[in-house]
């Protein structure tokens, strides 16, 4: 699977590593997954790090699928921050159109080029709520 998920305790953001191809079902794995997980809560932060992933298959009609998907688990996952972590300069339509077609759901999304900017916007937002 090309997804691989990595809660670290100690931030309290998982990170959700995407490698090759993304596949709905592979993402719809994913999020079940998420989800259902001991050993975070379902509305944890996350990192979504695509800095591995191959666009190649990623199109508007796919990524309303996963918008869909999203929105049936909406409450589940709360108000959730998503990062998005990319350097990939071709990718970064895709990944807008994505954080576009997100402003229904209830979490808020952003795009960065690396990791530092990401944790910071993540927990620049926790010590808001600590």
């Amino acid at each position: 699977m090309p997804i691989h998920l990595n809660y670290h305790k100690d931030t309290q953001i998982l990170y959700v590593k995407v490698t090759d191809h993304l596949t709905f079902d592979d993402y719809k794995n994913c999020a079940a997954e998420i989800l259902s997980s001991q050993e975070h809560p379902s509305d944890t932060p996350a990192i979504w790090d695509l800095t591995e992933m191959k666009f190649d298959n990623i199109d508007i009609a796919f990524e309303q699928k996963l918008i869909e998907l999203r929105r049936q688990h909406n409450a589940e996952r709360g108000s959730a921050k998503i990062a998005i972590v990319s350097n990939n300069h071709l990718a970064a339509p895709m990944i807008k159109l994505f954080e576009i077609l997100s402003t229904s759901l209830q979490q808020e999304f952003k795009s960065f080029n690396n990791f530092y900017e990401a944790e910071n916007w993540l927990a620049n937002d926790k010590a808001l709520t600590s």
